[in-house]
């Protein structure tokens, strides 16, 4: 009975340790195989993200063919960044295309080279129509603008891009999940700040654009002299915020370019701690603009310029997959823009009185489709590709 009893008990602690064994690799298997689910799950949705990408671009480089004829020197300065996105990084350029002809299909990437096409033909449309004008006639816009900023700004801009030097790196350690703002909350900033951020003396600013990049680069015996009012402007330790601020960052980016060795009125040196310390304050605004319930076309258009200087500079904190959907929920399907009609919408109409940003030069393409808007957004696009 004693040999019975121990056979038994013997018995039991065998099974009951197998059974702790098949628990054990039951466990394992469940941490080995949820991260690979967790991954596959995250793949699929990220694949949904950049066949949305690659679908509004190429919509929109439609447009921007369309109207190759109407853009102006704004609209061509957003298309040839959005064009120098993929043509300044081959390798980059041929691996987003990869990726959407495996997640999306050969036909999607198809229409993704199309895209690049059309967006470099509006560049040689446009250069033709201002080669051809008259350098003395003067007062033209888009003369003065191309080869006075838009030229000089896009070797920056080629160079910012190029394979050599763009890496994207986070502003925050949470990644693309960053502090929430709630609507109720985004609603009071605007109704505090809204003059502000939308206060910019183009004329002004395009001047000492003008200035900086007719300046010596690159030489340290011949630094870039700012006048008084481009560095009240510009390096002033004051905080800008809005279109101020994202101008500043351009002309910071572009300083840092051409070794212009500048100095705030504190003299702290211009450098890259600098430019990503003003991103991280365009990412707080850029949050807030997005919370917005119903943001009018010239908030969208300035969270836009946020991500279009930042996300040039690598900072991938802008470019999220709630993002890309709001704006593929405001990009009219037909016209491939996010049309002016938007701010019949918005929530300023709420506010005392409009303070929508006055551009000094304003060009309407086909169905109320800004050209300043529509090259800010074709940037985004393809930064996300980019980065995705």
């Amino acid at each position: 009975a004693d040999q019975h009893h121990s056979h038994s008990v013997g018995s039991a602690a065998r099974k009951e340790a197998e059974g702790m064994h098949y628990w054990e690799i039951l466990q394992l298997l469940t941490l080995l195989l949820l991260p690979t689910y967790r991954t596959a799950a995250a793949s699929v949705e990220n694949s949904g993200m950049i066949c949305a990408a690659a679908d509004s671009l190429s919509r929109l480089a439609e447009l921007f063919a369309r109207n190759s004829l109407k853009i102006d020197a704004d609209g061509y300065f957003g298309a040839a960044v959005a064009f120098l996105t993929f043509d300044s990084a081959p390798a980059s350029a041929s691996a987003t295309e990869r990726r959407v002809a495996d997640l999306c299909g050969d036909a999607q990437a198809a229409e993704l080279r199309r895209a690049v096409d059309q967006l470099r033909q509006v560049l040689v449309d446009f250069r033709a129509r201002v080669g051809s004008k008259n350098p003395r006639s003067g007062g033209d816009y888009d003369f003065e603008t191309y080869w006075g900023i838009c030229r000089p700004l896009e070797a920056v801009m080629r160079r910012l891009l190029s394979q050599r030097r763009f890496r994207w790196r986070w502003l925050e350690d949470s990644g693309p999940h960053g502090a929430a703002v709630d609507a109720k909350q985004a609603q009071a900033w605007l109704k505090s700040v809204e003059r502000l951020v939308m206060r910019y003396n183009d004329t002004m600013g395009d001047a000492c654009f003008s200035r900086l990049l007719d300046s010596p680069s690159k030489s340290r015996s011949s630094p870039c002299q700012p006048p008084p009012a481009c560095r009240r402007m510009f390096l002033s330790a004051k905080p800008s915020m809005g279109y101020a601020l994202t101008h500043q960052l351009i002309y910071l980016a572009a300083a840092i370019d051409r070794s212009c060795h500048l100095r705030l009125s504190t003299g702290r040196s211009v450098d890259q701690s600098l430019a990503a310390e003003a991103c991280r304050s365009a990412l707080a605004e850029h949050r807030k603009i997005l919370a917005l319930n119903s943001a009018g076309i010239d908030m969208i258009d300035l969270a836009l310029e946020q991500a279009f200087i930042c996300g040039s500079l690598g900072y991938r904190d802008f470019f999220t997959d709630s993002t890309l959907l709001h704006l593929r929920r405001l990009q009219d399907e037909r016209l491939g823009c996010i049309t002016e009609e938007l701010n019949s919408l918005s929530t300023r109409q709420t506010l005392p009185a409009p303070t929508g940003r006055k551009l000094m030069h304003e060009v309407m393409l086909d169905g109320a489709c800004s050209s300043h808007t529509s090259g800010l957004t074709a940037v985004y696009l393809s930064l996300f590709l980019r980065g995705s």
